[in-house]
């Protein structure tokens, strides 16, 4: 294997797959002009795991290339659970050409962060156990710990409320306020952005329980209303094509809606309709 290979090889760093990208693109030129081929990705998986632990207690494959949906720049997710104590921590690696995602727990850190009384963990996890393909270990251990998930997403969590989710509101009906009559497309782009973070995780959280990064997040509400991504995600694409936000903000209207409503900071008002 080439030096710099190797070296990639044990990056740690957790490095994003836009970094990936842009700068080992030499190493992924196939993956880079869309020839991502999801079985080669599956053996790249169950190699690296063979290799850098071949202790693991239980190895899963999860996300894209466990469903076969994977794209031109996805990666490849890997759950290791490790003999001893470990602290739970995510890495990154190049393998075989493609970027690897891997997550390390020890089994009382990982049935800790699936407690539905006081984990921290998110809802990827107990996807994962639930979704993943086992890629090495213990499979009785991968089944228990599917039960564990399984309680833990069936379990009720709190929708945002109280101060929290009004100070949430204010700041919505603030942006969508600055949207609708800040004429600079640079800055309406960077609202937006802001604007579709903040709601879509408060409809997301509220209808489903789950709180999540804006990827995972972006992916949960597609699954819960389709109608409504669909629309913001063409809304987003024509205000970014240099039009009107007019579609994006009906959309927001519609998630503020959902979560109580606009809420005006005490100098603003809504605008008067004559």
């Amino acid at each position: 294997m080439p030096r710099g290979r190797e070296r990639m090889e044990r990056m740690t760093t957790g490095l994003s797959q836009k970094f990936f990208a842009t700068a080992f693109a030499g190493v992924r030129a196939e993956v880079r002009e869309g020839a991502f081929d999801g079985a080669r990705a599956r053996d790249a998986a169950m190699q690296f795991v063979a290799d850098a632990f071949p202790r693991a207690r239980c190895a899963i494959l999860f996300g894209s290339v466990r469903s076969g949906e994977q794209k031109a720049w996805s990666d490849i997710d890997v759950l290791l659970v490790l003999p001893g104590e470990v602290a739970a921590e995510k890495r990154c690696a190049i393998v075989a050409g493609y970027p690897v995602e891997y997550y390390l727990y020890d089994v009382p850190t990982l049935h800790a962060a699936l407690d539905p009384a006081t984990g921290w963990a998110a809802p990827t996890l107990a996807a994962a156990l639930l979704g993943g393909e086992l890629i090495g270990g213990d499979a009785a251990l991968a089944q228990s710990l599917a039960q564990t998930a399984r309680a833990f997403t069936a379990a009720p969590r709190p929708a945002p409320a109280g101060a929290a989710l009004n100070n949430a509101r204010g700041m919505a009906t603030s942006f969508m306020l600055e949207l609708a009559t800040n004429p600079a497309h640079d800055e309406q782009v960077a609202i937006a952005a802001q604007l579709y973070t903040l709601l879509t995780g408060l409809v997301v959280q509220k209808a489903s329980g789950v709180r999540n990064g804006p990827k995972w997040t972006a992916r949960l509400l597609k699954q819960i209303d389709p109608a409504l991504s669909e629309g913001l995600q063409q809304g987003l694409a024509q205000l970014a094509a240099g039009g009107s936000p007019a579609v994006f903000l009906a959309q927001c209207e519609t998630m503020l809606e959902r979560i109580g409503g606009p809420l005006w900071d005490g100098y603003r008002g809504p605008v008067a309709r004559g």
